[in-house]
């Protein structure tokens, strides 16, 4: 199967290079699509937004159970709302933003009338305990559309000693992941059966994929993978490869869609010695993956080492967390796309019965022991 390490980086560039807090992601919604429109992969939009892509190589094949990979496309942020009594701006955190934004200032980009983005800053409101609302502080007066999304003023994209920086990884890194396999895949005319899926306001509670999950839009028998960027902890090492991630903070996943991840990490291994991965509970947040789970979908997951998880250097809610970019291994990046094209293939094995997994053969001599020593004393 071809593979174009280039690409991969230049598909997360691209998405880094627009602003998506939730509810507002039409911007990285039009990139993918772009992408998707290039590639002449199929897809559709939801009444709500997300984006379903499906691929089939072979239309007449239903031999092969769906694999769907799901990312999304917001990234924590606040919305401006209205104006208060004395003409202060206030806003409300979307998401998991980090509690020391919401008590210092920090530097923001807010979408204008014109649909720029222009600078400002964050500011406590009343020596604000509460974190619910924030003042923004604009360096210039400029007309607003309210409700207007607001991002952290950090650099979209950028790499260092082997690591990428970006606002927004989580889930940039996932969205573009999925692309570059989806990509690969369609040029190698890999025989799959493959949902590609996109969702909108993860961070505010799993809403796109909840509302996919309850129009039923995957097929039941498909088995779900949720790419994330999931934040580093004990037992997690950037650089040593993609995380199997099986399950979040809030539910564990199933065990036979792990063993297409685990199976598929084997083949990779025994090709190429040198080719890392990492198996965990990742229970730092909660990912799409328990939406589908709850669900009945057969799910597990890949999960990218973060650094800096929603933008806090020590924590979301470490008060004294300065406000920078997230950042993950190269490595660990590339790693999950062949992971994720790996899987279609162990997938379509499965499918036609090739191979199978499950445990040895309890040899005769063994059962005979058993049946020997069953005896009371």
């Amino acid at each position: 199967m071809k593979s174009n390490k280039n690409r991969p980086l230049k598909i997360l560039e691209l998405l880094g290079s627009v602003n998506s807090a939730p509810y507002y992601e039409t911007q990285t919604s039009k990139l993918i699509i772009d992408v998707l429109s290039k590639s002449n992969i199929p897809f559709t939009k939801d009444d709500f937004g997300n984006i379903i892509a499906h691929y089939k190589l072979d239309e007449s094949n239903n031999d092969i159970n769906p694999i769907a990979y799901v990312a999304h496309m917001d990234h924590p942020g606040f919305e401006a709302i209205s104006y208060d009594e004395n003409n202060q701006l206030e806003a409300k955190p979307l998401g998991g933003v980090p509690i020391s934004s919401m008590i210092s200032k920090t530097p923001i980009l807010i979408k204008s009338a014109k649909g720029d983005w222009v600078k400002g800053t964050t500011r406590p409101v009343n020596n604000n305990t509460d974190c619910k609302t924030v003042y923004i502080d604009l360096k210039n007066k400029i007309p607003l559309n309210l409700p207007a999304p607001i991002v952290f003023d950090l650099s979209n994209f950028s790499i260092t000693d082997n690591h990428i920086h970006m606002r927004a990884i989580d889930d940039l890194a996932g969205c573009s992941s999925i692309l570059s396999a989806l990509e690969q895949i369609v040029e190698s005319k890999i025989e799959c059966n493959i949902y590609a899926v996109f969702t909108r306001a993860e961070e505010v509670g799993l809403i796109g994929a909840r509302l996919i999950c309850e129009n039923k839009i995957l097929p039941k028998n498909s088995t779900v993978i949720s790419v994330e960027s999931s934040p580093l902890i004990p037992g997690v090492l950037q650089g040593e490869g993609p995380i199997i991630r099986t399950g979040d903070k809030q539910t564990t996943f199933n065990y036979e869609a792990e063993q297409i991840l685990t199976k598929s990490l084997k083949n990779l291994q025994s090709r190429n010695p040198s080719f890392k991965g990492q198996r965990k509970l990742m229970d730092g947040g909660t990912c799409e993956g328990t939406a589908f789970n709850i669900e009945g979908y057969k799910t597990t997951g890949i999960a990218f080492p973060l650094k800096n998880y929603h933008n806090a250097s020590n924590g979301i809610y470490n008060k004294s967390s300065k406000i920078i970019e997230e950042s993950i291994d190269i490595d660990d990046y590339l790693g999950g796309i062949e992971l994720i094209k790996e899987s279609v293939i162990v997938n379509n094995k499965i499918a036609k019965n090739q191979n199978k997994i499950k445990l040895e053969i309890i040899p005769q001599n063994i059962r005979k022991k058993l049946t020997d020593t069953n005896r009371i004393d």
